[in-house]
């Protein structure tokens, strides 16, 4: 202090009285009083004030699944005492970057990873819809923190946005009969193997008991997600555990033909179990101990989606016997999901090109028997190009789309069907749609994420995502002023078709080569990875 003061000594008395008076400046400063601050069950929270938006992030919803509580379920957060800076993303879940990533997730990459964010508006009256944000990545890429994924813009049509990390790759996906069997002894209430999904589950725990605090209705809660988000959504809407936790649904190219592996015991696919997998994994470490002290490293081993479609090491969502009891899809096929509002579709041009294969050798190695004559006739029509790519969007993600949209038009709720084919000005080319992923700027009204925005690209990002707050509002993404979009029904089946040309209402697009992709089902050994 001495030295401190020595130091000061020829300052005049007017500079310090200033200095002493910084901290109470400080206070009074508009960037420092706009900070919101708001008090959560665990502790109070320091967000930031930007454009009518409050934002908060990093906000951990479960304890740090390190250590002893790698491969355990989600446990409670430890209450922080004092005001927790909220101010900045927090560490993405661990995985391994992958090239040409449409969305990809902001570094670091860590085992401590549970948190999600939040975005609502700054004058908000009354409890406001919350829509909750599962990222895809295959289950083994992707974090909340992308810059696609800002809630700003959607928050400022009237609704709270919460996205949120969950385990990826192996700390998320993952069965070991050492692990199984300590689960049975020491806490055999907890979920096994899918951890991923369990944390997904923990994160809207959190929101039932925390989202007041931001203005948000926990008993208006929309969750959509989109490629292996969009498997978790269609997961969630058949997991007891899930029951009432959201009042919506959306599902964007997810997918799901393919069966589940199971954890133990016979796979629906003929494929190993997800336990086998772990083991053969693990090698010498079979004992939980061992299976926790592997590094990070070691348990990651360089994964990512274009490394996840090897079915014998597979990381993926499994039948574990309590929180998935059975595949979704045989759920959905019964009408048996969830029965809330649902709002499922893909997009025109899932995986664009596809570099080194054709249609006609994909053909002869395939497994499509007699209808490989009408499969090339229709993707491959006389005086115009190969369409594979067309034929794996239909085969992969198209045609399960449509599967689930009949099945889940059986259950008691509302069902709304759209096809994206909007490509963006800039990425404009012959033959091509939309590519995966192409709609997330669109839907989260994020246009500055696209290459050279056109006042078109604009105005399609203001109107979809208003359906897609719509939809959160009220269960119904049409409506007065909006787009018609009317009720899917398994006679009618009205797709509302969203591209360049605007939006309109078709029955069964390309229904005639999706029932004959349909008819291809159940394909034996046909994997694709989730996206």
């Amino acid at each position: 202090m001495k030295r401190l003061w020595r130091g000061l000594a020829p300052v005049p008395l007017l500079a310090l009285l200033l200095i002493s008076a910084l901290p109470s400046m400080a206070a009074a400063q508009p960037w420092r009083a706009k900070a919101p601050v708001v008090v959560v069950a665990d502790g109070a929270l320091r967000g930031v004030a930007a454009n009518g938006v409050d934002s908060f992030k990093a906000i951990p919803y479960a304890a740090p699944p390190v250590g002893p509580l790698r491969w355990r379920a989600p446990q409670p957060m430890k209450p922080w005492t004092g005001v927790r800076d909220a101010a900045r993303f927090g560490r993405s879940c661990m995985q391994a970057p992958m090239p040409f990533d449409s969305a990809p997730a902001p570094r670091p990459f860590n085992e401590d990873c549970l948190t999600l964010n939040v975005w609502t508006p700054k004058d908000r009256a009354g409890p406001l819809p919350v829509m909750v944000w599962i990222h895809g990545g295959g289950f083994t890429n992707g974090g909340s923190g992308a810059a696609v994924f800002n809630g700003a813009n959607l928050a400022r049509q009237g609704v709270v946005v919460v996205t949120l990390n969950y385990r990826l790759g192996r700390f998320g996906f993952f069965a070991h009969p050492a692990l199984t069997a300590e689960r049975d002894a020491a806490w055999p209430d907890e979920p096994l193997g899918n951890y991923g999904l369990a944390d997904q589950i923990a994160a809207l725990q959190w929101v039932r008991r925390n989202i007041a605090a931001f203005g948000g209705d926990a008993g208006n809660v929309t969750l959509f997600g989109q490629s292996s988000g969009g498997a978790s959504v269609a997961a969630l809407m058949t997991v007891p555990a899930a029951r009432g936790l959201f009042h919506k649904a959306i599902i964007q190219s997810a997918g799901g033909r393919q069966p589940l592996p199971a954890l133990s015991g016979p796979s629906l696919d003929g494929g190993p179990s997800m336990e086998e997998i772990g083991a053969r994994f693990a090698g010498r470490a079979h004992t939980p101990r061992a299976l926790r002290a592997l590094r990070a490293g070691r348990v990651l081993g360089g994964r990512n989606m274009f490394s996840n479609g090897e079915r014998k090491t597979a990381v993926n969502l499994m039948i574990d016997g309590q929180l998935l009891i059975e595949d979704p899809l045989a759920v959905f096929e019964r009408g048996e999901q969830a029965p809330v509002p649902l709002m499922i579709g893909a997009n025109s041009d899932e995986y664009g090109d596809l570099p080194g294969i054709g249609l006609a050798s994909l053909l002869a190695i395939g497994q499509f028997g007699d209808t490989t004559s009408a499969l090339w006739a229709a993707y491959h029509p006389a005086g115009r190009p190969d369409q594979i790519n067309h034929f794996i969007s239909d085969l992969v993600v198209v045609e399960p789309a449509r599967h689930m949209a009949i099945g889940a038009a059986r259950g008691p709720a509302p069902v709304f069907v759209y096809r994206f084919g909007y490509v963006a000005t800039a990425a404009r080319r012959g033959g091509h749609g939309a590519a995966h992923a192409s709609e997330l700027p669109f839907i989260f009204d994020n246009p500055q994420a696209l290459d050279s925005p056109s006042r078109a690209d604009r105005e399609m990002a203001r109107r979809i995502s208003a359906a897609w707050v719509r939809f959160a509002r009220t269960g119904n993404p049409g409506g007065e002023g909006a787009w018609a979009w009317p009720a899917w029904d398994n006679r009618r089946r009205a797709t509302l078709v969203i591209d360049a040309k605007g939006p309109l209402l078709r029955s069964d697009p390309d229904g005639g080569r999706l029932d004959m992709i349909a008819s291809l089902y159940p394909l034996q050994g046909w994997a694709w990875p989730r996206q």
